[in-house]
Formats: C-alpha cells, sequence, structure tokens
C-alpha cells in the first residue's frame, strides 16, 4: 500500500517514470535540484510532497511541461482524483527494451520524424492483432 495522498504518490511515480527516461539516478537529480538523494526518494514515494517552486526545477531538470506530472488527474466537482485505471502496465517502464525504445524515441528531435516512427510501431502492433 503507498503512503500519502493518491496525488503525491502520482506525481512521485511520473517523477520516477520520467527519471529513469533520462537515465538519471536519484542521485544525479538530487544534485541538479540542490537536495539529499533521500528527498527524491520520499518525493517518488509520494511520502513528500512536492513545492510548486520545485516542481518547476523538476520540469527543467526532467525536461517536461509541469503538465507531464498531472496527466491523469481529472477534476471531479472541485474534487482532484487519480485515474484509478492505468492505460498501460504501471511498471512498463521497468523493461529494459521498452525503457530503450522510449528513450530512443525521446532522442529524435525531429516531430515528423518521430511520429512516423510512432505510426510505424502501431502500424506493426495492429497487424498483429489481425
Amino acid at each position: 500500500m503507498e503512503p500519502g495522498d493518491p496525488v503525491d504518490n502520482y506525481v512521485g511515480r511520473r517523477i520516477r517514470e520520467r527519471r529513469k527516461i533520462v537515465g538519471l539516478t536519484q542521485q544525479k537529480l538530487a544534485v541538479k535540484l540542490g537536495l539529499s538523494f533521500q528527498q527524491v526518494q520520499k518525493y517518488e514515494r509520494g511520502t513528500n510532497r512536492v513545492g510548486a517552486s520545485k516542481l518547476v526545477q523538476l520540469s527543467q531538470a526532467l525536461d517536461v511541461p509541469i503538465s507531464y506530472f498531472f496527466e491523469e488527474i481529472e477534476r471531479d466537482h472541485g474534487v482532484e482524483t487519480v485515474n484509478q485505471k492505468p492505460a498501460i502496465d504501471p511498471h512498463i517502464l521497468s523493461h529494459a527494451q521498452v525503457l530503450s525504445v522510449v528513450k530512443c524515441l525521446i532522442g529524435i528531435r525531429d516531430d515528423r520524424v518521430r511520429r512516423r516512427m510512432i505510426d510505424l510501431i502501431q502500424s506493426v502492433h495492429d497487424s498483429q492483432d489481425q
């Protein structure tokens, strides 16, 4: 069972996922943020909340917009909730091949080329279903 608020846990998971994608250790991310690696661990676990200024620093260090940390959070009658149905296996980035593909796609700077690669992968995937 995860400690803390579901939103804090979700933001922490997003930090951890992105940190792994860009190939940073907790220690290297901590240095970029001027923190201890233990504090990064607490953020990733959702044990400690990430303040607004630190979230801005995280978005810069991890090269993502701030909205990245809230993509699955929905607002329902004034209350933020985390979408409880993950679109994919939440542990998908622990698979070496998946992480390798994601890193390669992120490394493609031309948006059109990256989109075409994604379309190719989707096409191959779809052909497997038939």
